[in-house]
């Protein structure tokens, strides 16, 4: 009776929730590779580190300068909102201007390098978007983050009832190695029920892990809580970015001055003070701009609504 009362819950489930979490599945993996390819892409945009004691980082301020000044021709003109550095001495600066434009830069010698790979950089964010809200528009982002919520809930309730029916009626040696290997001479239906046992035993552990940290980031109140027992907690009540994103004329956003509680330098207006990271992962900005980058979304939304 219990086994029957679990077997229609796990299916009901995937059938309601299955297309969406193939959605999320297939743009998790594109956007997992996200650092990788738009690394190789800007090898073309590495900087020489001056030897020790000939030249040091332009200030800020004057990297701000010299990327107004070079797109100051442009329609319209480029104004820079945000500026934002990579770890690695041989890395470029970025300095935006909105969401759409922005251009490299030398932090050593403020030369600009160019105004970045505009297409690669859409594509990515176009995924992120069906990532994380369905790609639905500005106007209805908190309804498509509800529907990715209540799908990854649904993928973790998939995942603990998944290994109950699992369990053979009768366990025996033979019964559990047909549930861990694959059978060899099976077809058909027997084949494909035989692959969901093997495939999905073995993979609930990674699975659970991305269900329950999706879980904490589509849910503010389960971050709130989670972040600071495991250290370095993000405010989720604010728009944030990681160490290294700045706002030019406001504060570095979850920098340690900024009252963001995340983790990172000094923040300060651009000409004011200002703390450059120390070297921290590229992963940690990858993450952290693109939460900053949802939280505009959901402002944006807001404000509209």
């Amino acid at each position: 009776m219990i086994r029957r009362v679990v077997f229609r819950l796990h299916l009901t489930v995937a059938i309601a929730a299955g297309l969406v979490i193939l959605i999320l599945a297939a743009t998790g993996v594109i956007l997992a590779s996200e650092e990788l390819v738009t690394g190789l892409a800007e090898r073309r945009y590495r900087v020489t580190m001056p030897r020790a004691g000939e030249g040091e980082r332009i200030p800020p301020d004057a990297l701000v300068a010299a990327a107004e000044a070079w797109g100051a021709g442009a329609e319209p003109p480029f104004a820079a909102t945000s500026i934002e550095y990579r770890a690695g001495t041989d890395a470029a600066v970025r300095v935006h201007a909105g969401r759409e434009r922005r251009v490299f830069v030398d932090p050593y010698t403020g030369e600009v390098l160019g105004g970045g790979m505009a297409r690669l950089e859409g594509f990515f964010e176009s995924v992120n978007g069906w990532h994380r809200w369905l790609s639905f528009p500005d106007s209805a982002i908190r309804r498509g983050r509800a529907v990715t919520a209540a799908a990854n809930v649904a993928l973790l309730l998939l995942l603990l009832t998944g290994p109950i029916l699992w369990i053979p009626r009768r366990i025996t040696r033979r019964s559990v190695a047909e549930g861990l290997l694959f059978r060899r001479g099976v077809k058909g239906v027997a084949r494909a029920l035989n692959w969901h046992y093997v495939i999905g035993i073995w993979s609930v552990v990674p699975l659970l892990m991305i269900a329950v940290t999706g879980m904490v980031m589509s849910y503010p109140s389960v971050g709130d809580r989670v972040y600071p027992v495991v250290g370095g907690a993000i405010s989720f009540g604010s728009v944030t970015a990681g160490p290294g994103v700045g706002q030019v004329g406001g504060d570095v956003a979850g920098g340690g001055g900024g009252g963001g509680g995340g983790r990172g330098g000094g923040a300060g207006p651009c000409g004011g003070p200002w703390r450059q990271p120390g070297g921290r992962p590229r992963r940690d900005r990858v993450a952290n701009t693109r939460m900053a980058r949802d939280r505009a979304h959901a402002a944006s939304a807001a404000r509209r609504g």
